[in-house]
């Protein structure tokens, strides 16, 4: 079966791991998410026909549509791997596949499929260095300090030795001591938080306020996280491993909300690339921009009009890039699936987690809204390609 270059996963859905107020908490949402997958379960019985499979499964154990789900165990062969949930009821789901038609034998175990191409190389206790394994990447290194409660703490490394010990850090501690910040709870407990989770096998994007229902649509979820963006040079750009994060460790709420984000304006106060785009010294804070749209917040950028538009009846879309420098707005590289809306007035037509499919180049693609804005009832709207890919 085909491999799904981007994996989507969200806090509302069967089995997902937990996001709490609770050390190592974070560490076990990206476990679950890019290396073991979540959710198995043991299939009742499983038939095909006509290149579509059904997946009898126990009342209360399907899976969202549009979910990349992992078989294993069955036969024919031609069943097992990746596959996107076509349709779901609470007991059956359907996913395209070549094999012939007819019922599958064996024991059949189906699962949210994880992102892949990703690696723990080190773990301590509530701390976890992760790395992509994928030969075309920058393979840098990715440590979550996960030891607190509210937060979890990002840095870059190009080298690291173990959990805790690296070279050429990204952020310094002159820049941020101890490493920026991401959002788990507003409070300490073990109550569920709201996220979501984007990824293919080079970058990792987190959607996350710390609110206090998992179900606040309406909450604004900067977009952060880690790893390689889309460079734009030919020759290749490995120094655009980027980390996205709050310099302030009160992210939960307050004015400063998507301060750090890959969505927001002010990405320079808390984004970082491990070198310039020369390849000089070291760790460089970055600037972002939107090719199309201003320093507004996505979705009530005022630039091309109001949503959608009058002329034409869509939602003008617009991809966001780091810029060379502080001083030189020359797109070094683009932030993968990230879509930014310069129109006014989007936010009121799409509530977080709304899908709409994308068009021109992104034809035929499921774009994903997330909230945008600097306080937590997030006033505007962003959209995360959840289809790919992303490069």
């Amino acid at each position: 079966m085909a491999v799904f270059p981007v994996k989507y996963i969200h806090s509302d859905m069967r089995g997902a791991p937990v996001l709490s107020g609770t050390p190592g908490a974070m560490i076990g949402v990206l476990d679950a998410f890019l290396i073991t997958g979540f959710g198995t379960v043991t299939a009742q019985r499983v038939s095909v026909a006509g290149g579509v499979a059904t997946a009898t499964l126990q009342s209360g154990q399907s899976f969202e549509v549009g979910s990349v789900v992992l078989i294993a165990g069955a036969t024919p062969d031609a069943l097992n791997g990746e596959a996107r949930v076509l349709t779901a009821t609470p007991s059956q789901i359907t996913f395209a596949t070549t094999a012939a038609d007819g019922p599958a034998s064996g024991t059949i175990t189906i699962k949210v499929a994880p992102v892949g191409s990703w690696e723990k190389v080190f773990a301590g206790t509530n701390k976890a260095v992760y790395r992509s394994t994928d030969p075309q990447g920058g393979r840098f290194y990715y440590r979550i300090d996960d030891t607190g409660t509210t937060t979890c703490r990002l840095r870059g490394f190009e080298s690291m030795t173990d959990v805790d010990n690296g070279l050429m850090p990204f952020p310094t501690d002159v820049q941020v001591n101890g490493g920026l910040y991401l959002a788990k709870s507003q409070s300490a407990g073990s109550a569920r938080r709201y996220y979501n989770l984007f990824a293919d096998s080079r970058f990792v994007a987190i959607a996350a306020s710390g609110v206090n229902t998992p179900t606040s649509g309406r909450y604004s979820t900067p977009l952060r996280g880690f790893g390689d963006l889309v460079a734009l040079s030919p020759a290749g750009d490995v120094w655009s491993a980027c980390v996205s994060g709050s310099m302030l460790a009160s992210i939960a709420s307050g004015a400063n909300h998507d301060y750090g984000s890959f969505s927001g304006p002010r990405a320079n106060d808390g984004a970082f690339v491990a070198r310039s785009f020369a390849g000089a010294g070291g760790s460089q804070g970055c600037n972002f921009a939107t090719y199309a749209g201003s320093s507004q917040d996505s979705g009530i950028d005022t630039t091309l009009g109001r949503a959608p538009s009058a002329v034409d009846g869509q939602i003008k879309l617009s991809r966001r890039y780091v810029r060379v420098d502080a001083q030189d707005y020359t797109p070094r590289a683009d932030i993968p699936g990230l879509l930014h809306v310069p129109q006014a007035g989007a936010g009121a037509l799409f509530e977080a987690r709304d899908t709409m499919t994308g068009y021109g180049p992104l034809a035929g693609r499921t774009l994903v809204a997330m909230r945008a804005g600097p306080t937590l009832d997030g006033a505007g709207v962003y959209f995360v390609d959840v289809t790919g890919p992303w490069r």
